[in-house]
């Protein structure tokens, strides 16, 4: 998923269809499910959608009048993304009940949306066969069953300023034989009071309510959005500089508000806190590739993995040891002298690979002079040096005795 957050704006509406109420029922479709309003925008780019062509407060809601069988009727409203970047446009009709009641028509009810303008898709459904029961209908296709279902995509890239609408045609087939409810003059005369009242028990109410939805181009309404791990992946750094002053900060993209980390693989010597910060465990780590990871979240919904790496190089020990030492014959027995090593954070091991039977070199880098007091002339040795966490390099040291 390319995309980092879900960005959503939702206009409530409602469409009155039919002869006024719908009632729970024991069939009511499995195609359908509610969706929970969201409204979600960055700083710098927001998603907005403007109605216009319909009544209520929003200019949303939408009402045949005097609706007959065999006349279909259709209503319109129109729209314009008044945000600052690109959208997609649904239309989502969000309660599943009401929903399942219209398709609970069957063949006594027809349906067609559609969009114009802008970035629309043209007719998006049509049907003249609501059925939404697989035991009737076996399966479902354009040719036979074919019932509303809960959202459908009216345009796509819609570009800030430009516009679009959508179009509702229902019709009641001529052989429908319902009554206008008791006290209604003719079919359906809404706009009412209380049209989009839902009775919380079982769903019943009046009306088709709808949200006009507008997303990012890509998202689908309710999806949620994917938490993007941007740098840093990782580091690489010499072993003296993973200490306990070691510490990295992990950085997202696509994330509402706080992100909270957990680390799901995790490593002994890599420690990563809910915010993100990572340090090193019992540094400086010896030579190696420490890698840790795991998974991200916000209080939206939107999730994501992450992955950091520490990449320990072993440096090389400078300075090699001293520029030697000068001592007269007859006190040459008793010179003490001690290998010296600039970049060496921990304990230097020292061995001698060209030797000299005058001269010794202990393991921690002592010099002495071996067999007493040793004649006139110059004594080198020499060899490498390492610690314990791969850092390596080479030593000289001559002594003259004069």
């Amino acid at each position: 998923m390319t995309s980092a957050i879900v960005k959503r704006l939702v206009v409530v509406g409602s469409l009155i269809l039919g002869s006024g109420a719908f009632v729970a029922t024991s069939g009511a479709s499995d195609h359908h499910a509610a969706l929970d309003s969201l409204d979600r925008s960055e700083s710098t780019r927001t998603i907005a959608i403007t109605p216009s062509g319909g009544s209520g407060a929003q200019s949303s809601d939408l009402a045949f009048s005097g609706l007959l069988p065999g006349s279909p009727q259709t209503v319109t409203l129109d729209y314009r993304n008044t945000g600052t970047s690109a959208e997609d446009v649904y239309v989502v009709f969000t309660n599943a009940t009401a929903v399942s009641a219209l398709d609970s028509l069957g063949t006594l009810g027809q349906v067609r949306l559609s969009s114009a303008g802008a970035g629309s898709l043209g007719d998006v459904f049509d049907s003249s066969n609501l059925n939404d029961s697989p035991s009737v209908c076996g399966h479902f296709s354009s040719s036979g069953c074919w019932p509303l279902l809960h959202q459908y995509e009216l345009a796509r890239h819609l570009t800030p300023s430009q516009g679009g609408s959508f179009s509702f045609r229902f019709g009641l087939s001529s052989a429908d034989t319902m009554q206008p409810a008791a006290g209604q003059t003719g079919w359906n005369p809404y706009p009412v009071k209380g049209q989009t009242v839902v009775v919380p028990s079982d769903g019943s109410g009046a009306g088709l309510p709808y949200e006009l939805v507008a997303t990012q181009p890509g998202i689908t309404p309710g999806q949620t959005g994917t938490i993007i791990q941007v740098e840093p992946f990782g580091e690489s750094r010499r072993v003296p500089a993973t200490g306990s002053d070691f510490h990295d900060q992990l950085t997202v993209r696509g994330a509402v508000g706080a992100v909270t980390f957990v680390v799901t693989t995790p490593n002994a010597h890599l420690d990563v806190s809910p915010s993100g910060v990572v340090t090193a465990v019992g540094g400086p780590l010896p030579e190696g590739r420490y890698e840790v990871s795991g998974t991200d979240s916000d209080g939206s919904g939107n999730v994501g993995t992450w992955r950091y790496t520490l990449v320990v190089n072993a440096g090389s020990i400078t300075c090699g040891g001293t520029d030697g030492g000068r001592v007269e014959r007859s006190r040459s027995r008793d010179f003490v002298d001690r290998l010296r090593d600039c970049d060496a954070h921990i304990a230097v091991h020292y061995v001698a690979t060209r030797s000299d039977r005058h001269l010794h070199v202990s393991d921690d880098g002592v010099v002495t002079v071996v067999g007493g007091n040793i004649p006139s002339g110059r004594y080198t040795i020499s060899g490498t040096e390492h610690d314990s966490y791969g850092d390596a390099g080479a030593w000289s040291f001559t002594l003259t005795v004069s």
